[in-house]
């Protein structure tokens, strides 16, 4: 797990940003593809922005800018904490009622970006190391990972805080991001399976191409300055074993047991079967709890005013139900609390 937290300390009429991270690894085996926790993450952010409102996938409203990126490269090492010493800062803030984080990481007519992360991963009972040109290499005694470069095809990532972060004069008020990596990237022997976040190597330089991808480390927004425990719950189809779950829900959960934020995840290993939808890659709106306990949970999309995935009746523990796409297609799934 990589834990990252933001504070914002509300001094009438500024506000300071301190941070932490802290990083724990978990790496497994298979004998195709393989989901593995990288050892550094550089994430190309241009902007970090708290708004109260939302126009054309946009900020919008009352705007706080939490983190901006003018020149070089923009990559952050979501790895360490060196990075978030430049957030440590004053700034000013208006009192207002803030909803939405958005993470921009390209600008200008620019529909693409890059980002770097290196790794192990364990495949078939063989070391590889991430290798810029062959994507993975088979470790020889101790040789040391290389930085890929991946590409992703989005610039824009939005997060819904659950409760309106409401910031009053000569009022403290505390925000923290948590970024969790844990299985975030994932090496494959052969050519990659999505265009997103992927990089694969030359077939004429390696046999068979080999490819490493990585999802969207999000940075979910929690107010309050609470500590949550992350609870993870592997999805597999209805009626099917966990071993073949191929996606993650990742929930932060308060010490009062309700839903701070969260995010899906692909997942790979010897035995996991596809998605029915291939969309698992996106964080949490705003969390809704039903009469009978259950929470109606529904993912961002591509653009902010669509959505990828809804689950109409999500428990928190091991369950059974259906889940929505885009499409509006129902499909069954069984959700297995780790």
């Amino acid at each position: 797990m990589i834990r990252m937290g933001c504070f914002l300390l509300k001094l009438h009429p500024w506000i300071k940003l301190i941070c932490f991270i802290a990083v724990s690894v978990s790496i497994f085996g298979s004998p195709i593809e393989q989901s593995f926790t990288p050892s550094d993450i550089q994430f190309r952010v241009e902007r970090i922005d708290l708004s109260s409102g939302m126009a054309f996938g946009q900020p919008s409203g009352d705007i706080m800018n939490l983190y901006s990126c003018t020149d070089g490269d923009c990559l952050l090492s979501l790895s360490d904490n060196q990075w978030l010493q430049r957030l440590k800062q004053f700034r000013q803030i208006k009192a207002s009622a803030y909803r939405y984080l958005t993470i921009t990481s390209c600008s200008g007519n620019a529909t693409n970006f890059q980002s770097k992360l290196k790794g192990v991963v364990n495949i078939d009972g063989h070391n590889y190391i991430t290798h810029p040109i062959e994507g993975l290499r088979q470790r020889v005694g101790s040789e040391p990972e290389e930085y890929v470069s991946v590409t992703f095809t989005r610039c824009r990532f939005y997060h819904e805080l659950q409760e309106d972060m409401v910031v009053k004069d000569s009022e403290e008020i505390i925000l923290d991001l948590m970024v969790d990596l844990n299985m975030i990237a994932w090496g494959r022997l052969g050519i990659k399976i999505m265009e997103s976040g992927c990089f694969q190597s030359d077939a004429t330089l390696s046999s068979p191409s080999y490819s490493v991808c990585m999802g969207i480390p999000h940075m979910i927004p929690i107010v309050g300055g609470v500590s949550p425990t992350i609870d993870r719950y592997n999805i597999h189809k209805g009626g099917t074993l966990e071993s073949t779950a191929g996606s993650q829900m990742v929930l932060f959960i308060s010490p009062e047991n309700s839903i701070l934020g969260g995010f899906t995840r692909r997942l790979f290993s010897n035995s996991s079967q596809p998605n029915d939808v291939g969309e698992f890659d996106m964080s949490l709106k705003r969390v809704r709890m039903n009469a009978n306990g259950t929470y109606e949970m529904e993912t961002f999309g591509h653009l902010f005013d669509s959505f990828y995935l809804t689950f109409p009746e999500f428990n928190l523990g091991d369950h059974q139900n259906v889940y929505q796409g885009k499409s509006g297609l129902s499909y069954d799934y069984q959700a297995t609390k780790l």
